[in-house]
């Protein structure tokens, strides 16, 4: 099995890459998502799953402990 590299660069105009980290807790809400803007690169550790989104994904049900927004270089939170 190969793992995610966490490099990423997203060249895609109009869409965004979203990234799924698991945090390693047993709960299964242990999770953050990652939404990197158009124009993007940087770095996401321990990505567990990735997908392009029409735009910005800031999940607010049961499965994520919180959700970031990289824009520009720099991250916000949702």
């Amino acid at each position: 099995p190969h793992a995610w590299l966490s490099w990423f660069k997203n060249p895609c105009k109009g869409q965004w890459l979203g990234f799924n980290v698991w945090e390693g807790d047993p709960s299964e809400d242990s999770n953050t998502y990652w939404s990197a803007a158009p124009g993007t690169s940087g770095r996401i550790g321990g990505a567990t799953s990735a997908r392009l989104l029409d735009g910005p994904y800031c999940p607010t049900d049961v499965g994520f402990d919180f959700g970031t927004i990289v824009r520009n270089g720099e991250s916000h939170p949702c």
